[in-house]
């Protein structure tokens, strides 16, 4: 994470420890992505995360899309964030 970048470690549950393919979404740097996985992969956890950091690098929060596949993982996302 940089110096000036968010992250929503502050306000998790529980302390959030990138496995190798989430660490590539966090670093990912260019252009659209899509994260895929399984139920309980981590998938909505590490683009929570990931919307932060970018907002907390200065990206503009209006030009980002987070989304989730349920009403009660967008409002998860709405509190961490």
């Amino acid at each position: 994470m940089s110096a000036t970048g968010g992250s929503i470690a502050d306000v998790a549950p529980h302390p959030f420890e990138p496995d190798p393919e989430q660490r590539r979404v966090l670093e990912h740097d260019r252009g659209p992505m899509l994260v895929l996985g399984a139920a309980g992969t981590g998938k909505t956890v590490v683009l929570r995360e990931r919307f932060a950091r970018l907002v907390g690098d200065g990206s503009d929060p209006e030009r980002i899309a987070l989304v989730t596949r349920s009403k009660r993982d967008r409002a998860e996302a709405r509190g961490a964030l």
